[in-house]
């Protein structure tokens, strides 16, 4: 006998607190689907899961506004040109590519060493485009609107350069030359090709892979997907056996017919008022820097770096296992405290980037597919740092349920001021599996590491937005960098705001009921301020 069903309140109750823990949950063809940390998820929860299932699905559907079937493959049904998905939209206005040539700014560069086969090389490449439609894109133009066409002709040629005449300095230089030339090449996003790759030839037994596409078909995630991808197909190659790939379920193409055909649904729903509410929120303007430290007026961003050592690294996982939340909740109920008391604010929308892949279907596929996720959070007088974090929380939940439609926010001409907001990037811990799997296992026949460099598009970028902090993690620590605007603000103050970001997450640690707006900012014009209300 089927146990009485919950009460929608109490159901609301189990998903926020399983979200609150940085489980993905969403329902699928009526089934319940979720994805967890490793241990995160306690047996009783387990079971919880499984006796609220049917609950669960029934409220998520309701919530949602629309099918909870996700996207599919279309096949043979699919038009040739379909739309921009919403990201691909943000993007297109944002950098106003109507009138604009584009760049290829999403970007890698990996050193080969070994007894590297450039013709199996350049055949797993070819691979692995023709396994990715988003990589055989060009953009088209119907009466000024954009849409994306599969173009059969991009074929993934592999330039090969030989650097090995060079001086040992001179190479260095070089490998940086050619990185800047593949990434900041203006194209033609109607003619392509958007997505380009060259091997440098250093020695016999060393070469550098660059890839880069324009940000249109891909993000990061794709990006070390297609890393992946081309060292397994090389591996199984040189062995003499064909590729061995998971499967990719949903092409982008396919992904982008069917977040177009569920807009609507979603504005009808619950997508409107959302958007009404999160756009109404004022713009937070990060104050310019004073004149003991003033900007240098230089167009371009700057990067400052942030470093979260391991003792205070092992103390927050520590304290995030104990208080049930995860590590990066932890880390931006801090940074949304500090830019409100530095935006001198007692209200605020955030950015949080999302990879945007809500749907199994997508795991594998590449495209874009990063999306911005916007928390709304209010700082009360009496407001605490616990306070915060589950108000913080409870937003990333809330905006989860979006999470396929938020970049129509960005998207709008002209630019919402909510979309301006800081934000935060977070990239997670990759485990040795997943590291291995990019750059080659131990049985991959060529050593792989990538070669670190500065990205060029920052020099000379002139965007009206706030200053942005791109945070990573590895096991021993975290580790970030503020991307800000020369032209307002100076190295001395983001590395001033860094700093009172690691205090604030001292006394997230220390004194987690103290109020927020209590603690000091070492910044003499803001150190007494009175929040706005």
């Amino acid at each position: 006998m089927r146990p009485s069903r919950r009460q929608p309140g109490e159901i609301a109750s189990v998903i926020g607190a399983l979200r609150q823990k940085g489980v993905k949950i969403w329902a699928e063809n009526g089934q319940l689907r979720y994805r967890a940390p490793r241990g995160s998820l306690t047996d009783a929860e387990l079971a919880q899961l499984r006796r609220s299932k049917d609950d669960i699905v029934a409220l998520l559907g309701a919530a949602a506004g629309h099918t909870t079937d996700g996207p599919r493959a279309l096949g043979a049904g699919r038009p040739s040109q379909v739309p921009l998905s919403l990201s691909q939209l943000a993007h297109w206005h944002a950098y106003r590519l109507n009138e604009r040539h584009a760049i290829r700014q999403i970007a890698s560069a990996t050193r080969l060493r070994g007894a590297l086969d450039l013709a199996v090389l350049e055949r797993s490449l070819a691979e692995v485009v023709r396994r990715h439609e988003a990589l055989q894109t060009r953009i088209v133009l119907h009466e000024g609107i954009p849409a994306q066409q599969f173009c059969a002709a991009c074929e993934g040629k592999l330039r090969q350069i030989d650097l090995s005449v060079c001086g040992e300095g001179a190479r260095h230089r070089e490998i940086e030359r050619h990185i800047t030339e593949i990434i900041m090449q203006p194209i033609e996003v109607r003619v392509g090709p958007l997505f380009e790759a060259e091997v440098l030839k250093l020695r016999d037994n060393e070469h550098v892979l660059i890839m880069a596409m324009e940000h249109l078909i891909s993000d990061g995630y794709s990006l070390n997907i297609i890393l992946s991808d081309v060292f397994n197909a090389y591996a199984n190659l040189v062995a003499g056996r064909l590729p061995e790939w998971p499967t990719v379920a949903v092409q982008f193409h396919d992904y982008a017919v069917w977040q177009n055909r569920m807009l609507r649904q979603w504005l009808d729903g619950a997508g409107r008022s959302w958007c009404e509410q999160v756009s109404s929120a004022p713009r937070l303007r990060v104050p310019e820097s004073t004149s003991c430290c003033a900007p240098c007026h230089a167009p371009g961003w700057g990067t400052v770096p942030l470093r979260i050592d391991r003792n205070r690294t092992r103390q927050l996982r520590t304290w995030c296992r104990e208080r049930g939340t995860t590590l990066v909740m932890a880390i931006f109920s801090a940074y949304v405290g500090l830019m409100l008391r530095w935006c001198q604010s007692s209200q605020g929308v955030f950015q949080y980037q999302s990879d945007g892949r809500a749907w199994p279907q997508v795991e594998n596929t590449v495209g874009y597919f990063a999306s911005v996720l916007y928390l709304p959070a209010r700082l009360e007088e009496n407001t605490t740092f616990l306070d915060l974090l589950d108000q913080v929380t409870e937003e990333y939940g809330r905006a989860l349920d979006h999470a396929d439609f938020s970049s129509y926010l960005a998207a709008q001409v002209p630019r919402l001021d909510v979309t301006r907001n800081p934000g935060l990037n977070w990239l997670p811990r990759r485990s040795k599996e997943q590291a291995r799997a990019t750059h080659g296992s131990a049985s991959f026949p060529i050593d792989c590491e990538p070669v670190p460099f500065s990205h060029p598009m920052v020099k000379d970028l002139v965007m009206d937005v706030e200053p942005a902090l791109l945070m990573s993690e590895t096991d021993d620590e975290l580790s970030g960098e503020w991307y800000y605007p020369r032209d307002r603000l100076s190295a001395e103050t983001m590395e001033t705001v860094g700093r009172s970001l690691v205090g604030f997450l001292d006394v997230l640690l220390c004194e987690p009921a103290r109020r927020v707006n209590s603690v000091y900012l070492p910044q003499s014009s803001h150190a007494h301020v009175t929040i706005r209300q």
